[in-house]
This record gives C-alpha cells, sequence and structure tokens, in this order.
C-alpha cells in the first residue's frame, strides 16, 4: 500500500499551530516569530514535508519556470547564453526548462507547443527561421511572453537582446584597411540570418567607405564548421592575392589556422586574421589572434532581465537591448 504524502495539516499538528500559520511561513504572506518559523520548520523536517510545487502553481498560476530554445547544443555560444540566462533567472527563484531545436522551424515550434503545456510562464528564444512569421507565436504573448535572443526574428514590436554586428565587422575591417591592407578576404556561414548577413554587410560597408571595391573572389561561403574554415582558407590562399582575412565564425576559424598551420604561413607577416568570438584558445594560438568577441554573459543576462521586467508588467512597452561587441587587440594582424 502507498504511504500517504505528508500535508501541510500534519506540520500544522506537529508544531502546535494553525493550518494558516504554517501556510505563512512557506509563502512568506505574512510576518511569523522567528519561533514560530523555526518550530515550523523543524516540524517539516520531523514529518518529511515537501511543498508541492505544481499545487502551488495551480494556485498562483504561474510554475516559475522560463522555457529557452537555442538551435545548437553544441555551440559553446549558446551553451554559454543558456548558462547565464539560467543563473540570472535562478536568482528571481525561477527554473529553466532548455528545448533544442537543431535549427529546425518544425522541431522549434513543437518546442513551444510543449513548453506552453507545460505552462511556463515566458519562453526566450534564439528562431530557428529568418523566414517564418513570430506574429503567429506574439499572439499568444499575453499567456506567455516572448524575448528574442542573437537572431532577430522575422516579425515587428517584439522584445529582444542581440549583438551590433554590422559596427564590429566595419570597425574589424576599417583596422585591417588602416594597416595597409587593401585584398581582405571574409569567410562566412550560409547567410540565412540577420546575423550572417550583418557580418558581411559591415565588411562591404568598410571597403566602400575607402573607395575598394568589393572583390567576390575574396568571399569564400562555407558551412560553419571546422573544415569548412579549412576548406575556405584552402581555396582563398590558393586562388587569390589576399593579404588579410577575416573569419565570421568561431569554428570556422579553427579550421582556417589549422589550415595555415599546416601550411606554415606565418601571422601576420604572410597574411594577417582576424577571427570571431573565439574565446579561450584566441590567447593559447601563436601569435595570440585578434578576434570579434561577444559578451555572451551580457546577452543572457539581459534577456533574463527583460523576461522578468515583462513577466512583472505585461504591459510594458517592446524592447529591443543591442550589446556591443568588442575587437581585442593581438598581433594577428
Amino acid at each position: 500500500m502507498k504511504e500517504r504524502r505528508p500535508s501541510i495539516k500534519d506540520v500544522a499538528q506537529k508544531a502546535n499551530v494553525s493550518i494558516a500559520t504554517v501556510s505563512h511561513v512557506l509563502n512568506k504572506t505574512r510576518y511569523v516569530s522567528d519561533e514560530t518559523t523555526q518550530r515550523v520548520m523543524n516540524a517539516m523536517v520531523e514529518v518529511n514535508y515537501h511543498s508541492n510545487a505544481v499545487a502551488k502553481a495551480l494556485r498562483q498560476n504561474k510554475t516559475h519556470t522560463v522555457g529557452v530554445i537555442i538551435p545548437d547544443i553544441v555551440n559553446p555560444f549558446f551553451s554559454n547564453l543558456v548558462n547565464y540566462i539560467e543563473m540570472e533567472l535562478n536568482k528571481f527563484g525561477y527554473t529553466v526548462i532548455l528545448c533544442h531545436s537543431r535549427d529546425n522551424l518544425e522541431q522549434e515550434l513543437a518546442c513551444v507547443k510543449k513548453l506552453n503545456s507545460w505552462s511556463v510562464d515566458g519562453i526566450i528564444i534564439a528562431p530557428a527561421s529568418p523566414d517564418y512569421d513570430y506574429a503567429e507565436l506574439r499572439e499568444r504573448e499575453a499567456q506567455c511572453p516572448i524575448v528574442f535572443v542573437d537572431r532577430q526574428p522575422n516579425t515587428s514590436n517584439y522584445n529582444g537582446v542581440f549583438f551590433d554586428i554590422y559596427r564590429i565587422f566595419e570597425e574589424a575591417t576599417a583596422k585591417l584597411i588602416d594597416a595597409g591592407h587593401r585584398k581582405i578576404g571574409f569567410v562566412h556561414g550560409p547567410i540565412r540570418f540577420s546575423t550572417t548577413g550583418d557580418r558581411l554587410r559591415g565588411y562591404e560597408s568598410a571597403l566602400a567607405l575607402n573607395g575598394i571595391p568589393v572583390d567576390q573572389k575574396v568571399i569564400f561561403c562555407a558551412d560553419t564548421s571546422i573544415a569548412g574554415g579549412y576548406r575556405a582558407m584552402e581555396q582563398l590562399m590558393s586562388n587569390t592575392d589576399m593579404t588579410a582575412v577575416i573569419v565570421a565564425n568561431s569554428r570556422m576559424c579553427l579550421g582556417a589556422m589549422r589550415y595555415l598551420g599546416e601550411k606554415q604561413v606565418r601571422i601576420p607577416e604572410d597574411l594577417a586574421i582576424i577571427g570571431f568570438e573565439t574565446t579561450e584558445w584566441a590567447d593559447i594560438v601563436q601569435p595570440a589572434l585578434t578576434s570579434i568577441r561577444e559578451t555572451v554573459d551580457e546577452m543572457g543576462i539581459s534577456a533574463a532581465k527583460l523576461m522578468m521586467k515583462i513577466l512583472r508588467d505585461p504591459d510594458c512597452e517592446k524592447q529591443q537591448i543591442y550589446l556591443n561587441p568588442y575587437l581585442t587587440k593581438k598581433t594577428s594582424y
């Protein structure tokens, strides 16, 4: 026979107080003396009482959970992003439920449906599709607010936290031009999302501002992997006379550096290079790699704080926050 679960009534009897007093201690809804609070806490331990979070959520119409949907759990950027979102939400007593869309819209929408069925209080999402009209999801925002991160959605009047990618790639390209380079290569992934397109447009803008025509021969698109970066650098070094290159993806940058190391290309004497969001290993390689860094901790914390602002005031004005990446000055250009 299944043993009966201890109830709040059992705690009240053990502590010799009313059920209402136990409730006030648990929910902090009214002042209870330290002596009585301690007596209730001791009674909870003695009867092995545990608060029923599901029942509490039903009473309050809040689960104190936030769903987070990311496109690539293997990508260190997104795993770090979830880490900072979770740490910040934990400060407010919220728990994260993590979902993985695998950059697939159908999977993403299934994640949203599942999170809604679990009655999460809100959803933070890095969109899996540049074309889907996310306004359809936003119609439900009164019940479950949404905060977009990193990639901008195909909708309007939304809440989100993003990086000013265009500006930093324009700045990085200008740095190479100021150093005397005119043949500057550019390696990027498939242009599906606003983030990739903004990187390329920033590069092209800096060239235009300095009177340098865009040369498609030194621009290479490959899959965002180490192998893709290796192949891109192999092609560019074999078929162009570029003197500098910007690699606009962290994993591609690893592949590019692997190729240059194997071919004993001297950096920056033979080729100047600026990488992207390469974190710790950029400081280990020789020479240390100049790279564009995104403050993923700032994005995670900002997204969590924006979500909490919306949960506290559902009628607050929509807000898009733009954070500034920065360029580390090492010795690779």
